[in-house]
Order: structure tokens, then C-alpha cells, then sequence
């Protein structure tokens, strides 16, 4: 079965302004680096390729702090609230327009907006209504409500922090002429080739990643979130299963808990109910009830597992690329500060 691809990374505008930052900066070079200032070079030259490299790395730089103001929950957008009953007259009224634009069938994109604003009133700070046209040229667009995001989608972010990161670590290379003249120019030079690798494996897994997660997490019928959620569930229960059990059941049962990780559970389970203190129909019942909660368990964490294997394996390479990216910024930083007080 052949994995699809999340292909919307690569359609990307980001990567045409990126690709045309980088051909109009060699092109004012004439496709040669530059040579370095105090061997005859041009010094304008080279301090207009450090302001270049510095404002990629302000651009990279974006993404993460947008990215922490979203998680942190600093965004604007977390501190506008509305009413539930705003929010159920605004779907009524959404559902209204749709269904006047299925009675009445298309109608043209500025009377839509028009109308918008009407429907949107109240909920205008916190929802947004995209029009989306449909495949049918017969059928009215699709009206679908988004969440406002006043510093943009981070998606967007990410796309413009992977593009021009890129071209980051480009700049760097033909700010440092690629080479290693000094202690501080290796470091930098070999950061950024580093950097561009992982940054290009990290858009192939990302291309490809999270479809092949999706792929496991059908046939398990279990996302990772889920996964993770219910064998913490499943294991509170079995404790306080055990914890219910008579004194002269539980060990037994216990021992099962303990080996449940052995390929022979099956037989252990069936073994542990032939014992006498299960020959009342109550304790066996209640053991049966726990065993198959530890199967339950068993299930989850092996579907854990893996999924947390594909998700380590498309993720690793950011165990490299994250570490580098912070010491070169760091390492730009006393650059900058080394020529600007030397």
C-alpha cells in the first residue's frame, strides 16, 4: 500500500520568495562569493549579506515565537470569549445562509461577504467564515467557519520558518564564503550545512510522516492520543480491580498483572482461573473481568508502542536540527556583536 503525502508544504509560496530572495542576492553578487573585506573585497558587500543572513534568522526566529505564544496561550485570540448562546445564534444563522444559497444556487462571492457580515455579527472577534468554492459549478460555495488568528495560522508559520530557514543557512554560507578561516567561520559554515540537511529530511518525513502515522492509526483503530489516554485508563482500573479482589484470589490474578507482558498470557490467564479459589462462580467472574481488562491493556500499549516508533522515526531528526539551530543563532549573536563593538 503506497503512503500518501501531505504535498501542501511543497505548494507553498514561501518557497517562490524564498528561491527569488536567493537567485536576486547571487545574482547582485554575479554568482561568485564574496571576498572577505580586508583582502580587497567590497565591505558594503559583505555587511549587506550579514543584514540579509540577519533578517532570515528574524523570519526563522517567527515561527517559534509564534508558535510558544499559541501554546503558552498568549495569542489575542484566547482573550476574546464569547456567550454559548452567541455562538448557537451564529451557527443558526450560517445554517440559514446555506441553506438560501442551496435553494437559490450560486451567487456571486461579493454578495456572499455581504451577508457574512451579518451573520458573523457578535462572533466577528473569534470566527471568521471561509467561502469555498464547490466542485460542482451547480452547486452553491461552502461556507466554513475558522477560528480567528490575528498573528496568522501557525501552519503558515511553519511553512515560512522551513523556506527561509533554508535560505538561511544558504546565507550564512555565502556570508562566510563557505569557508573555514577561522574558528568561529567553521562553526558557522558547518552548522548551516547541517542545519540545510536536516531541515530537507525534515520536510520529506513531514511530507510523508504524519500520513504513514495516520496509516497505523486506522488499522489500530486508535489515534496516539487515545492510545496514550486509555492505558493510563486500563491501568487504574486493573488496580483498583486487584484492590477489590478477595485476599485469596488476588495473588493470583497479581501474578498475571505482573507477567503481562509475556507472550504466554493467554495461557497464564486460562492457567490462573483452573485454581480452586475460582471454583465459586462470583471470584471468577470478577477475575475474568479484570484479565480482560488486561488484555485491553496489553492491545493499547502494543499499539503505543508502535505508533510512538513511527512518530519517533519522522521526528528524530529535530533532536539534531533543534540543537544547531540554537547555536548558530547564538553563535550569529556574538558574531554580530563581536563586529559591531570590534
Amino acid at each position: 500500500m503506497s503512503i500518501r503525502a501531505n504535498l501542501t508544504l511543497f505548494r507553498s509560496l514561501h518557497a517562490l520568495f524564498a528561491a527569488l530572495a536567493l537567485v536576486a542576492l547571487l545574482f547582485a553578487l554575479g554568482f561568485e562569493l564574496p571576498r572577505p573585506w580586508h583582502s580587497g573585497g567590497a565591505h558594503a558587500l559583505t555587511v549587506r549579506t550579514g543584514w540579509a543572513v540577519l533578517a532570515a534568522m528574524l523570519v526563522v526566529l517567527g515561527y517559534v515565537l509564534r508558535k510558544y505564544m499559541h501554546k503558552l496561550r498568549y495569542s489575542p485570540e484566547f482573550r476574546h470569549k464569547v456567550s454559548l448562546a452567541e455562538l448557537e445564534a451564529f451557527d443558526q444563522r450560517l445554517n440559514d445562509l446555506r441553506l438560501e444559497l442551496l435553494k437559490q444556487g450560486p451567487r456571486e462571492e461579493r454578495a456572499i461577504r455581504a451577508r457574512l457580515r451579518d451573520v458573523t455579527a457578535g462572533v466577528e472577534r473569534v470566527l471568521r467564515v471561509e467561502i469555498e468554492p464547490s466542485q460542482d459549478a451547480s452547486q452553491p460555495p461552502r461556507l466554513v467557519p475558522r477560528p480567528r488568528e490575528p498573528f496568522g495560522r501557525t501552519a503558515r508559520w511553519l511553512h515560512a520558518h522551513l523556506y527561509y530557514g533554508l535560505l538561511f543557512a544558504v546565507l550564512v554560507l555565502v556570508h562566510g564564503r563557505a569557508g573555514l578561516h577561522s574558528a568561529l567561520g567553521f562553526w558557522l559554515n558547518s552548522l548551516a550545512v547541517l542545519l540545510t540537511l536536516t531541515g530537507g529530511l525534515g520536510i520529506l518525513l513531514w511530507a510523508f510522516g504524519p500520513t504513514w502515522l495516520s496509516r497505523a492509526e486506522r488499522r489500530h483503530r486508535l489515534s496516539i492520543e487515545q492510545a496514550f489516554v486509555f492505558r493510563r485508563h486500563y491501568r487504574a482500573k486493573i488496580k483498583l480491580g486487584l484492590a477489590a479482589l478477595d485476599p485469596l484470589t488476588r495473588p493470583a490474578i497479581a501474578q498475571v498483572w505482573k507477567a503481562r507482558s509475556a507472550p504466554d498470557f493467554a495461557a497464564r490467564a486460562r492457567l490462573a482461573l483452573q485454581g480452586p479459589e475460582f471454583s465459586a462462580d462470583e471470584p471468577r467472574a470478577q477475575a475474568q473481568e479484570i484479565l480482560v481488562l488486561i488484555g485491553q491493556y496489553r492491545r493499547v500499549r502494543a499499539a503505543l508502542r508502535e505508533l510512538w516508533r513511527i512518530r519517533m522515526v519522522f521526528m528524530a531528526w529535530r533532536y539534531v536540527h533543534i540543537p544547531c539551530a540554537i547555536l548558530i543563532v547564538g553563535l550569529a549573536a556574538l558574531h554580530v556583536l563581536s563586529v559591531w563593538r570590534y
